[in-house]
């Protein structure tokens, strides 16, 4: 048998794959790591309003003229509570994050200040616009964020949180079979016998199919007989979309080569042989 590059194997799969993905909704907390079956868009903007990127105190910049001008505070703006349009000729004690008050174009760093609790004495101000965040400043409403296909990662999760999703439609995960074969194969934890070797490849593909995202259908090592393995075959179809065998002898000449021979196209979806 003649071998054939990595690049002409994968061309062949796909050549011969009828796997289609199927998509389910996920809670936004256990998406992580998961593929996405359609696109985000957002609904909203983000910020969704003109903010404040400062604690200190917003207003009119047309109303300030000098160093050291003494401005009344009108009100008080903690972020998440609605403001009041700012009344002409004063300021607001505003915090970072607060929503900017209608009527302020400047909001100056209260380390510029000196205030009681009735008026505020700005030292030195910035241009219009300055210290404010404005409205989709990040994100803008209809626009797509994260396109289908992708994998979630932690600050993909922490975008889709802003945009106020709870919930993701994400592809199914595929399911991987997993089947070592050799009589020379022991599992890990058990003594070796002359002529054993520890099953050590079974488990660094399972590690990698679950790092990245995939359910494993374990069959551990199998008896390397044809019935053996038509029968594990007939069950490995039925429980998982794709099956991976593993085998430390390549030119063996036993149930091995049959098992391929026989298992070769198989179509999970279809349940049929594909030539």
């Amino acid at each position: 048998m003649s071998m054939i590059s990595v690049s002409e194997a994968i061309a062949r799969l796909r050549e011969h794959s009828s796997l289609r993905v199927s998509s389910e909704s996920c809670e936004l907390k256990k998406s992580a790591g998961r593929v996405l079956a359609s696109d985000i868009v957002a609904p909203l903007s983000v910020p969704p309003a003109d903010n404040s990127a400062m604690d200190g105190y917003a207003l009119r910049r047309a109303d300030w003229s000098d160093t050291d001008q003494t401005l009344p505070i009108s009100q008080r703006i903690p972020a998440g509570t609605p403001p009041q349009p700012l009344e002409a000729g004063t300021a607001a004690r505003i915090f970072t994050g607060a929503e900017i008050p209608e009527g302020a174009d400047v909001v100056v760093m209260q380390e510029n200040c000196s205030a009681d609790s009735r008026n505020v004495t700005i030292k030195s101000i910035g241009p219009v616009g300055n210290n404010i965040r404005l409205k989709g400043q990040d994100i803008r409403a209809g626009a797509t964020v994260l396109e289908a296909g992708h994998r979630l990662r932690p600050q993909d999760i922490g975008l889709i949180a802003s945009l106020g999703f709870a919930r993701v439609a994400v592809r199914q995960r595929l399911k991987v079979a997993l089947v070592s074969t050799g009589s020379e194969l022991v599992e890990p934890g058990q003594a070796l016998q002359p002529g054993q070797i520890y099953n050590s490849n079974h488990y660094m593909l399972d590690a990698l199919l679950k790092a990245w995202g995939f359910e494993v259908v374990d069959f551990g090592i199998v008896e390397d007989k044809p019935a053996t393995l038509k029968k594990l075959m007939q069950s490995a179809s039925e429980r998982a979309d794709i099956i991976i065998t593993i085998d430390a002898e390549r030119q063996r000449k036993s149930g091995y080569h049959y098992y391929h021979r026989w298992c070769f196209g198989w179509r999970r979806r279809s349940r049929q042989r594909c030539r």
